[in-house]
């Protein structure tokens, strides 16, 4: 067998030991193509051309197109979880309850907006109600949950959000921003904040925290 051969050969099916995969372009690849085509209309030939790899890599990496989606919301798990840990952890202690929601939530909103991408994504997932949805509450919404709901907690015991049911507000809370943030550029034909990023996190803070009797 010819060289050329054999290099043709090795394109096709398993990658030599020393290609390195292009692991994160190829998720970050995944992600943009699930937030816009969603999982059916998605395929693993458009996300090879976007990640500039070949099409057998990922067969290959992931067995399939779901195994790479279910990489896709790892991924984003590894990425957003320990961040909330830490803005939990960095906010509780010396500050007062109502102190620490309004640090957290402001910052979570920071978060999220910072992610258009993976925001759009998640509502796309979180909206099947099938066992997809369950894997994203499973590897992502469950730990959040389980990090932010005493904070809610605190913030309603103590008469800061009302006497609101503190599960609703907190995927009124996370669900809505997603939205938003997902949203963005449709919005900016009804609020000219929205085509600033600055003025339209502000508006989003000064809305939200408005709301629930807080200035900014």
């Amino acid at each position: 067998m010819t060289n050329t051969a054999e290099k043709s050969r090795r394109r096709r099916g398993r990658p030599f030991k020393t290609q390195a995969p292009k692991s994160d372009v190829i998720l970050e690849s995944a992600l943009h193509i699930f937030s816009r085509h969603g999982f059916e209309g998605s395929s693993l030939r458009q996300i090879a051309s976007m990640a500039d790899v070949d099409v057998a890599l990922l067969s290959y990496s992931f067995r399939s197109k779901l195994g790479l989606w279910q990489a896709v919301i790892d991924h984003i798990s590894a990425q957003v979880v320990p961040v909330i840990f830490t803005m939990v952890q960095n906010n509780s202690g010396a500050r007062t309850g109502s102190e620490t929601f309004r640090h957290v939530m402001e910052q979570l909103i920071d978060l999220i907006c910072d992610t258009p991408i993976m925001a759009k994504f998640m509502v796309k997932e979180i909206a099947q109600n099938n066992a997809r949805s369950e894997y994203v509450y499973e590897r992502l919404i469950k730990p959040l949950h389980n990090m932010l709901l005493p904070i809610v907690k605190k913030a309603r015991d103590s008469g800061d959000i009302g006497d609101t049911d503190p599960e609703l507000f907190f995927f009124m809370f996370t669900g809505s921003l997603a939205m938003m943030a997902a949203a963005q550029l449709f919005i900016v034909r009804f609020s000219p904040a929205a085509a600033q990023e600055e003025s339209f996190r502000w508006e989003l803070k000064r809305t939200i925290f408005g709301k629930i009797a807080w200035e900014i």
